[in-house]
């Protein structure tokens, strides 16, 4: 018999997760018993193009567009009449719910005018997590003998906006032992339900794509440091800027390549120009292959504030080139500190310390980079834990 698997996120635009994603479902659809389909609020995103052809899409639905879950307030401007009555009114109620932090008001509300999808399947994943309104409709609308939500950071007090609705989920799939660990503290009654679930990575692919041609000339007589992520205050961008200040004054060449958009990428163009860091600093936007950069540079920087896993830490691994990142719990899971990469406290200051010491230190880097030829990188027996939930 086979089987049906429903996978929900937002949109495919860029970010840790929807890469995690891709490859979960390249995965998942060469089981020949099982059909995917792959639930989305939006239909867009730069890996749009690499969801297998086998999985279906759906986007989600509501019976009236005044109530999508995502229309700006300026939409009022198309309505006329009672239309625009009753579309005031949602903006206003939702406005209020989200103030007053009732977010799970907020979700009622935009339940009741989501459509049920009408396929049953044997597995839902809201595999978006983050307390985000698809984890409601996982739980309320859609017909699933399990339920899974996949958590994707330590940080999980967000998820007080689903609190009607944790009980209706299965099972909980943690990135990282920490992230497991962090969710069992905050949430004691999920205990019997958590899981880890390490991100699959395609290390093959990933060696192969960074092998591809880029117009970029690197310069070897400075110290090439790269940062992959989303551009939030999540991922430590203004430490970022601040590290590569005190390294211009220590007198040290670099130059610092930023893959990856995001909300604050005006305002960081605005402090990189304004500290006069333009030729050593430089946002190159989003990209759907990084590696190439990655693996040209001598340094991977990741100066988060929290993470979940660091799957971007764990690419740079696959490509040799040398992590430095923030101590924290989940990213001790991957960089034990002097022997595959370095862990820093969240100061600039140290960081700039670490990566002067590193670079200027050649036999250990040669060091740092044998030590990670030999790392495995194999999590594909993570998928058992779906395939337990199938039986």
């Amino acid at each position: 018999m086979r089987k049906r698997i429903l996978i929900a996120v937002e949109s495919l635009e860029s970010g840790g997760v929807e890469v995690s994603l891709v490859r979960l479902l390249n995965k998942l659809i060469l089981k020949k018993n099982i059909d995917v389909d792959l639930l989305l609020i939006k239909k867009k995103g730069i890996y749009l193009d690499k969801i297998p052809k086998d999985v279906k899409i759906i986007e989600l639905k509501t019976q009236n567009k005044i109530y999508n879950y995502d229309n700006p307030f300026s939409y009022v401007n198309e309505l006329k009449g009672l239309t625009k009555i009753k579309f005031i009114i949602f903006k206003l109620k939702s406005f209020l719910y989200r103030k007053i932090n009732r977010e799970h008001l907020y979700y009622k509300l935009l339940l009741k005018n989501t459509i049920r999808l009408q396929k049953k399947y044997d597995i839902a994943i809201d595999y978006l997590g983050y307390g985000h309104f698809l984890g409601s409709y996982i739980a309320d609308k859609v017909n699933a003998e399990k339920k899974v939500m996949w958590i994707h950071d330590e940080k999980n007090d967000w998820l007080s906006k689903l609190r009607c609705w944790l009980k209706d989920y299965d099972k909980f799939f943690c990135v990282s032992q920490s992230c497991a660990d962090s969710l069992v503290i905050h949430y004691p009654q999920l205990k019997l339900k958590v899981d880890t679930f390490y991100n699959l990575i395609n290390y093959e692919e990933i060696r192969e794509k960074a092998d591809e041609k880029i117009d970029c000339k690197f310069d070897d007589n400075v110290c090439n440091i790269v940062t992959v992520g989303r551009l939030e205050w999540q991922k430590g961008y203004d430490i970022a800027i601040n590290i590569a200040e005190i390294l211009r004054k220590k007198n040290f060449k670099f130059c610092w390549y930023v893959i990856g958009g995001g909300s604050l990428n005006k305002e960081l163009e605005k402090i990189i120009e304004s500290k006069d860091l333009v030729n050593e600093f430089k946002l190159l936007g989003l990209m759907q292959n990084p590696f190439p950069y990655i693996k040209k540079s001598d340094l991977y920087l990741q100066p988060s504030r929290h993470e979940g896993y660091g799957l971007a830490i764990a690419e740079a691994r696959v490509l040799g080139t040398i992590p430095i990142a923030t101590n924290l719990s989940c990213i001790k899971e991957q960089i034990i500190d002097g022997e595959n990469g370095y862990v820093c406290e969240l100061n600039s200051e140290e960081f700039a310390k670490t990566i002067i010491k590193v670079y200027n230190d050649k036999n250990l880097m040669k060091k740092i980079k044998n030590n990670l030829s030999y790392e495995n990188f194999d999590y594909s027996s993570e998928l058992n834990k779906i395939y337990e939930l199938l039986k």
